[in-house]
């Protein structure tokens, strides 16, 4: 029997070896089969890992804007740190990006314009950010922003499907691959089983082997469409698929989570779904859907109203691509929805916020022009009353200061000083009023020039010397800076003082009045403290607070007793802060008061003296040539006569400004000068002095041209030099003035 299997053994050793052989070959086919549906598979799970990745990059972008767009609407820092983690994930999902497709050339163009959008987005981004945090931004901005916004986010939206649509061909066609050479590997299994039970079964191990390993393939497989659709429930969109020919719609998990609804409870009628469509919304969701049917659209977009489960209407944004048939006819739209609610809102929001500046800046400019014509009528009237009191007070001052001039008896005397004492009272008050005007409405201009504290001292000394010494006071005045020279306005720093001594002559009846100034340094400032103090009445302590306010006085029976319309103090303070300083006052009840004016001053360049030629007076009666008075009011005209004669000139009167004109013509010389009053009747003043200017081009000779107005506000003197006229001063007009503006230098040369 040995013999007789030995043959066998022999052909089981010829068929063991054949198999063996055989079994070598099919391992080796198996083997590179093996290695190739390996590869086809790996080939599909990197897609599947590419199309991950790219979603994951494509959530970071829409985390990012709408973190950007949350924080710039809202205002809230919360929404910061989510932008920042999302800027640092699309960046870390990008370059994973890069490594997966670096094989693939026309997959890095896509991915090179996704990148680019990417990064178009971020800046857009950050240059809101950096507008917001620097306050430029504004209702017109923060809306261009949004949508420049938007509108960055649809762009990186369409280079993202356009990456997407090139992985899922390449997917389609890993997976075609895939599967065909599944089909080699089962054909190479059946060829396995036909070399022999022995081979068969080394196969089946082999297969086993490569089940297994298919296995966890399939596994991994599994894993990364279970990510892929927790990524997709993430997202804030709804996703959708609707079948057009069987009219049938089916919807992802987190689309009915928009609309408040358990997956099964919406059905697969399209129809169906219409319903929950607002029906202002329907005709345009219809108009919209009819043009990207009819491709007159490439992409579907579309914001209508949709009815949540609570009843309530919520604001969606649906986006989608179609699918054509072989006849090029579109069959099926895939998409996504948006719950664009809260964005809607705020639209809204914006939109009111835009109205309601819109009408606070109506009222605002109706506001300003009522405001301005306010301002101007008060301005004008100013200007009428100036005008109006200043003429007869001008008569009333001028001729009594020249019936003083005359011979009187003691009750003539005193009857003609309390005429002018009370003159002066009326034209004080009239010039304390128009400061406040000024004061109030910003139109006092400062005029900085060098000067001396000595210069300043002399003037007030002068202007107070006889009535200090009227009322037996002593008046000293302490210059402690010497012959420093300061930049400043003298005139208004005369006017301040001048009210501070004015004050404690007024209200001290013995004992002294001491001015004094000094230099002040402090730790930001380098300038001058100058205090007045009086042995006078003292004001109480309960009036010291509203001393500087208008119309306040400390006593009502004391204000009766001195006089004053309570303007002086709060002018004088109003002035001192205008020009950086300040003043304050210290006070004890019938022991006196310390007025301390503080002032910043800068340190000026010294002037050089300018010779002026005396002053005319009364004992200086030499002809002085003829003057031409411009004026058409009567008694006015007699008081510039008086005191022109009484300086020493002969005059000659027009009564407008037409017969100011034909004077000049039918006269072969100049007049010595021209006192020529503003405001006439017949013609203004200045429009005489501009025709007199003019005809003086064809006489060969130029005028001295004095201004004279009853106004006294600010801008005046601007308006007469512009005219053409040479100086300037306002009623009344006293002797000792005009003397001096009858010999300015320009003058006198």
């Amino acid at each position: 029997m040995f013999s007789s299997l030995q043959p066998t053994k022999k052909y089981f050793l010829i068929m063991f070896l054949i198999s063996c052989m055989l079994l070598a070959i099919f391992t080796l086919v198996i083997y590179q089969q093996s290695r190739i549906n390996r590869s086809s598979h790996d080939w599909v799970v990197h897609s599947y890992e590419v199309l991950r990745m790219a979603r994951m990059a494509m959530v970071d972008a829409s985390d990012l804007a709408n973190n950007e767009q949350d924080y710039i609407v809202t205002g809230r820092a919360s929404y910061l740190p989510f932008y920042n983690a999302a800027l640092d994930s699309i960046n870390r999902h990008l370059d994973e990006l890069s490594k997966l497709i670096r094989d693939n050339q026309e997959q890095q163009k896509n991915l090179t314009l996704l990148i680019d959008k990417i990064e178009h987005l971020k800046q857009v981004c950050a240059s809101q950010l950096n507008s917001f945090r620097i306050g430029s931004v504004n209702f017109y901005t923060l809306k261009a922003g949004i949508a420049s916004t938007k509108q960055a986010t649809i762009e990186v939206r369409a280079a993202f499907d356009t990456f997407s649509h090139g992985e899922d061909a390449l997917l389609n066609e890993r997976t075609d691959i895939a599967s065909n050479e599944q089909k080699n590997y089962l054909w190479t299994l059946i060829m396995g089983a036909v070399l022999g039970f022995g081979a068969l079964i080394i196969g089946n191990i082999i297969i086993l082997s490569l089940v297994a390993k298919n296995t966890r393939a399939e596994e991994k497989l599994y894993k990364n469409e279970k990510l892929f659709a927790l990524i997709l429930n993430g997202l804030n969109d709804g996703i959708w698929d609707y079948d057009i020919p069987a009219n049938a719609i089916t919807w992802s998990p987190s689309y009915s989570t928009i609309m408040g609804y358990n997956p099964e409870e919406l059905g697969a009628d399209h129809n169906e779904f219409l319903d929950y469509i607002h029906p202002e919304d329907l005709p345009n969701v219809f108009e919209v859907m009819k043009e990207f049917l009819e491709k007159k659209n490439s992409r579907y977009h579309s914001v209508f109203r949709i009815r949540h489960k609570d009843g309530r209407w919520i604001w969606v944004m649906s986006r989608g691509i179609g699918i054509e048939d072989a006849e090029g006819k579109i069959v099926r739209l895939i998409g996504t929805h948006t719950d664009i609610t809260d964005q809607k809102q705020r639209e809204e929001e914006l939109k009111y916020f835009i109205r309601e500046n819109e009408r606070q800046r109506t009222e605002l400019g109706d506001a300003k022009e009522k405001a301005e014509m306010a301002n101007q009528a008060k301005s004008d009237f100013l200007a009428m009353m100036s005008h109006e009191i200043r003429t007869p007070m001008n008569a009333v001052i001028g001729l009594s200061g020249l019936l003083l001039e005359t011979r009187l008896d003691s009750k003539q005397q005193e009857m003609a000083e309390t005429l002018g004492a009370n003159a002066d009272i009326l034209l004080k008050l009239v010039d304390d009023l128009l400061d406040l005007s000024r004061v109030e409405s910003g139109q006092i201009e400062l005029d900085f020039r060098p000067f001396t504290w000595g210069g300043v001292f002399r003037v007030l000394h002068a202007l107070f010397d006889n009535q200090a010494a009227t009322k037996g006071l002593q008046l000293s005045m302490a210059n402690n800076v010497g012959k420093e020279t300061f930049m400043g306005d003298p005139i208004r720093i005369q006017q301040i003082l001048a009210n501070l001594i004015g004050n404690a002559l007024k209200f001290t009846s013995h004992g002294s009045v001491t001015v004094k100034a000094e230099r002040e340094k402090t730790a930001t400032s380098d300038g001058m403290r100058v205090t007045v103090t009086d042995t006078g009445v003292g004001i109480p302590p309960g009036k010291l607070p509203v001393i500087f306010e208008k119309f306040v006085q400390a006593d009502q029976a004391i204000s009766r007793r001195f006089g004053g319309s309570g303007l002086g103090l709060s002018i004088a303070k109003s002035l001192a802060q205008m020009m950086g300083g300040d003043i304050t006052v210290s006070s004890q009840l019938g022991e006196g008061s310390v007025f301390t004016f503080v002032l910043p001053l800068q340190l000026g360049t010294p002037q050089k003296p300018v010779a002026v030629k005396d002053t005319i007076s009364p004992s200086n009666l030499a002809s002085q040539g003829t003057v031409l008075v411009v004026e058409d009011y009567a008694a006015n005209v007699m008081v510039a006569t008086l005191i022109l004669e009484s300086l020493g000139y002969t005059v000659d009167v027009a009564t407008s400004g037409s017969e100011a004109i034909r004077k000049i013509q039918d006269r072969p010389a100049p007049y010595a000068a021209i006192l020529m009053d503003v405001q006439m009747q017949d013609m203004d003043g200045l429009e005489a002095t501009r025709r007199i200017r003019v005809l003086e081009q064809e006489k060969g000779f130029r005028h001295y041209i004095i201004g004279v107005t009853a106004h006294a506000l600010a801008g005046d003197r601007d308006k007469c030099l512009e005219a053409g006229m040479d100086d300037y001063m306002s009623k009344p007009i006293h002797m000792d003035r005009l003397a001096q503006k009858l010999n300015q230098p320009a003058h006198a040369a």
